[in-house]
């Protein structure tokens, strides 16, 4: 009776020291969430994931990212603001979020400012916006981590008429989303810009209201607009990239160990969505042919044409923001 009673005081003790160890290491492990409006099957959402695992593995276990596509933790404002207070610990958002804490963001937006998704990649790694990123993370406590692509560049699409030049914008009638500078943009180049919601393009072409649209491929593609346009111009104006902000108290809060990891980790998930991109690319192409879409490039006078007339509207959004040669400097990069 007496040593049945010792081994169950034996047995109580193992289990209670397991528990123990059990709730130690849960007490030692970090999750931080990772807020994204992306699907799950989106490229940098992939890459991220397999990063994440990644993460978890190499900390054994003592630091996870958990992320939430699809909008789940709101908007890319509400993401912004989250990270900035610490609500949020990361996110996958659009540089044009940032632009009302951080003006210089704007670059990535301008029209015809990058040749093609190398000259933004390039941009990305140089010390121009690693500038902007340090002042980004000591003022407004976000440190900017890595590029991501999911965004594409912006084309203009047409039905009745190609445009193969500069001069054939001209009288064209262009749906532009319902914000100024791509009102100014079109109009610019001569186009009748037409601001349109989105959900009205479809018929809008069909009843011939407008001629083309502006818009990148995998939208067109998604929302059947093929069907109703026959020329795909490569205008490549306006490139929309995203990056990965974490909250700069959190990051500090990781281990020197651990900071390596992560940052490596969603390094390597940028190069894989870098190559992904470029496939997407030229599948998104390969659908358009097949549906019956000429794809039209540029040459570089036109597109030269085109940087002149559009430099006022660019002078008019940069106002203040950009001193000296900095655009120019971003423009050599692509070169």
């Amino acid at each position: 009776m007496r040593r049945n009673y010792v081994s169950l005081i034996a047995a109580l003790v193992v289990v209670g020291s397991v528990a123990f160890a059990a709730d130690s290491a849960l007490a030692k492990s970090k999750v931080l969430r990772l807020a994204a409006t992306l699907p799950p099957d989106a490229s940098p959402l992939v890459t991220l994931t397999e990063a994440a695992a990644k993460i978890k593995a190499a900390t054994k276990g003592e630091l996870e990212i958990q992320i939430f596509p699809s909008s789940q933790l709101g908007g890319q404002r509400e993401f912004t603001e989250g990270v900035s207070m610490g609500t949020i610990d990361m996110c996958l958002i659009a540089n044009g979020a940032l632009e009302s804490f951080e003006p210089r963001w704007a670059a990535y937006s301008l029209p015809f400012i990058f040749n093609n998704a190398d000259h933004v990649y390039a941009y990305w790694d140089s010390a121009l916006n690693k500038k902007m990123l340090d002042d980004f993370r000591t003022q407004k406590g976000m440190r900017g981590m890595a590029m991501f692509t999911e965004g594409e560049f912006r084309t203009v699409w047409t039905g009745p008429k190609a445009i193969r030049k500069f001069e054939d914008f001209k009288g064209v009638k262009l749906r532009v989303p319902e914000i100024p500078i791509y009102i100014d943009i079109f109009t610019a180049l001569g186009a009748n810009a037409t601001p349109m919601p989105f959900g009205d393009v479809y018929t809008g072409l069909q009843t011939s209201v407008v001629d083309g649209l502006e818009l990148a491929a995998t939208s067109i593609i998604l929302n059947n607009l093929t069907e109703v346009l026959k020329y795909n111009t490569k205008t490549m104006h306006i490139a929309s990239p995203m990056v990965v902000l974490i909250n700069e108290d959190v990051f500090q809060s990781l281990t020197p160990e651990q900071q390596k990891i992560v940052t490596d980790a969603i390094n390597e998930a940028s190069a894989k969505d870098r190559v992904n991109s470029r496939t997407n690319a030229t599948n998104n192409d390969e659908v358009l042919k097949k549906r019956g879409l000429e794809i039209i490039e540029l040459s570089p006078e036109d597109i030269k044409k085109i940087r002149t007339v559009i430099q006022p509207v660019i002078d008019k959004y940069t106002k203040g923001v950009f001193t000296g040669d900095y655009l120019d400097q971003i423009r050599a990069l692509g070169k």
